[in-house]
């Protein structure tokens, strides 16, 4: 899950889709959102809770995607456009 995270938080960055949330200069997206199991640890986050988040973030975003997918699978109208809405209203609910 953690290199899921992390090769998804690349995509991201590079798509300029976090640059006014991601320190700049970090040599991987979790040192950069600070969110890399070393800093959570210091924080006093165990080992297990980093991976119960990791999962969480996996689970979510995949899951919320997916029955995205489904529930407009069978639309008249614009499937993408319909996606893109719902995924605004979402990031703002956020």
């Amino acid at each position: 899950m953690e290199k899921w995270v992390n090769e998804n938080l690349t995509e991201c960055h590079q798509l300029n889709l976090s640059a006014s949330i991601a320190a700049e200069g970090s040599k991987t997206p979790l040192l950069a959102y600070q969110i890399d199991r070393l800093t959570l640890n210091n924080l006093g986050i165990s080992s297990d809770d980093v991976d119960r988040i990791y999962r969480g973030l996996y689970l979510n975003t995949v899951g919320w995607f997916n029955m995205l997918k489904d529930v407009v699978q069978h639309a008249t109208a614009d499937k993408g456009e319909i996606m893109t809405r719902i995924w605004k209203a979402f990031q703002v609910l956020l």
